[in-house]
């Protein structure tokens, strides 16, 4: 996959979810007091939210792993996803008397570093949730750990709204298990177009900024240990100008 791929196959993603939304929204706009369009709207906003990040997540380790590159020249990352399933194997010798597991373990982890990093994308959707796993409940912390996983900084100022996205799901969560949505209830958002309109501009501000990053990270290799001092210096930069969006943001 070239640089041109990956940007083509995360703006193809993106834009097919954003023309859902909007229809969406033009039919709500039309029609701003239906309760059955406000609570669709959140419903898709969730759906598309949650497929987007578990997707541009996988393109962007697959990316990384067909540039063919050793873990030794990757940023830790990297490694712990390649070595995560041999950790079972010194699990069993943890409470004996015994380092042999420990020593295969050691063994396979000097091999790791020298071999390159794999993942496969085809594979990783029906296998593999230990890598990247939504918990089909993708609140602030899910998402923050699957950055994590693939190594991409998150942002502190999504932080600062991190009762906001979790709000956004306890929401998604009550209407998809109809559960009738009471205007007392402080854990969910209020069923009004300027509510919902506040929390699509958000979550699709989060998608762009998430899916611009990626695309960085990817450009200037910031998965290369060698580059991760620049990697912090953009880090830096880009976290100023979220901040400021964020302070723009009405709070749930």
């Amino acid at each position: 996959m070239t640089i041109d791929e990956l940007y083509k196959k995360l703006d193809n993603d993106l834009s097919w979810r954003k023309t859902e939304i909007s229809r969406l929204y033009s039919m709500l706009q039309n029609n701003e007091n239906s309760e059955a369009l406000l609570k669709s709207m959140i419903l898709m906003l969730y759906a598309h939210w949650e497929g987007y990040i578990k997707n541009i997540a996988k393109l962007y380790l697959q990316y990384v792993s067909n540039k063919k590159i050793t873990h030794n020249n990757l940023l830790n990352n990297f490694i712990c996803i390649s070595t995560k399933n041999l950790v079972k194997y010194i699990l069993p010798s943890s409470e004996i008397l015994s380092i042999k597991n420990e020593l295969n373990f050691c063994d396979h982890f000097k091999t790791k570093q020298e071999s390159n990093f794999h993942f496969d994308i085809k594979k990783s959707g029906s296998i593999d949730k230990s890598i990247i796993n939504t918990k089909d409940n993708l609140n602030y912390k899910v998402y923050k750990n699957i950055l994590t996983v693939i190594g991409v900084n998150c942002y502190e100022g999504f932080e600062l709204r991190e009762q906001y996205i979790n709000k956004f799901l306890s929401t998604r969560n009550s209407i998809s298990h109809g559960d009738k949505i009471h205007p007392s209830n402080s854990k969910v958002i209020e069923l009004s177009i300027t509510t919902v309109t506040d929390i699509k501009n958000f979550i699709l501000e989060i998608m762009s900024t998430t899916q611009d990053t990626i695309k960085e990270y990817a450009q200037s290799e910031f998965y290369l240990a060698k580059n991760l001092q620049n990697k912090a210096s953009y880090d830096t930069k880009n976290n100023e100008a979220i901040a400021k969006f964020i302070e723009s943001t009405n709070d749930l």
